[in-house]
C-alpha cells in the first residue's frame, strides 16, 4: 500500500504566505536580471585580471647574469653600434625575421633620423637598444661595449626616449618629459 506524503507537514498556508513567497520570487528573478548587464563586464575584468596576473608570474627570458656593469656617466659618450644583428620577435609564432644582418653606426652627437615605412624596424631598432628585447645574433654596442654587459637599469637610465604616440600628463612638457626621474635632475 502506498504512503501518503504529507508535504506541508501539519501546517496550512495562508494568503499572506502564498503572495510572500511569490513576491520574494520575483525580487530575486529581478534581482539575477539587473545583474545580467553586468556579466559582460566582469567576464573582461576577469579576464584583463588573468593578463594582468600571467604577465606579473613571466619570468624574463633576458639573461642578465652578465649584466652588471656601469660605467661613469661622464665616460658615456654615446656611440652606437649594431654589427651584423638578427632579430625575431619572441611572441611571433611564425618566427619571422625583422631584422638580418643589420650594421649601423650612430656616432656621438650626431643627429640620426630612421626613416620608412610602418613596420620596417624602426622603433625594434629603438627597443633592442633599451633591452626590450634580446637579438638572436649579432650585438649592439655601446661605446664598444656590449650592451648585454650594462646593467639594464643603468642602461636605461642613460636613455631619453620618446615614443611615436607620446603620452602627455596635465603637467608642462617638462614634467611629461622627466616623470619617473625627478629625483635625478635636481
Amino acid at each position: 500500500m502506498a504512503k501518503k506524503l504529507n508535504i506541508n507537514k501539519g501546517r496550512d498556508f495562508s494568503g499572506p504566505d502564498v503572495i510572500s513567497g511569490a513576491f520574494c520570487t520575483l525580487m530575486g528573478i529581478l534581482g539575477i536580471g539587473l545583474t545580467a548587464p553586468n556579466l559582460k563586464i566582469i567576464q573582461e575584468s576577469c579576464t584583463a585580471t588573468s593578463d594582468y596576473f600571467t604577465l606579473c608570474e613571466r619570468e624574463p627570458q633576458m639573461d642578465c647574469s652578465q649584466s652588471i656593469e656601469k660605467p661613469d656617466r661622464e665616460n658615456i659618450k654615446g656611440k652606437i653600434e649594431f654589427k651584423n644583428v638578427k632579430f625575431i620577435y619572441p611572441s611571433d609564432p611564425n618566427e619571422r625575421i625583422i631584422l638580418e644582418c643589420l650594421n649601423l653606426l650612430f656616432e656621438p652627437g650626431k643627429k640620426v633620423a630612421l626613416v620608412g615605412e610602418s613596420g620596417c624596424g624602426k622603433s625594434t631598432i629603438v627597443n633592442l637598444i633599451e633591452r626590450l628585447y634580446e637579438t638572436i645574433d649579432g650585438e649592439i654596442l655601446l661605446d664598444d661595449m656590449n650592451i648585454k654587459r650594462y646593467d639594464v637599469k643603468y642602461l636605461r637610465s642613460l636613455i631619453g626616449y620618446v615614443q611615436q604616440e607620446p603620452v602627455l600628463f596635465n603637467k608642462s612638457i617638462r614634467e611629461s618629459i622627466i616623470f619617473g626621474r625627478e629625483e635625478k635632475l635636481k
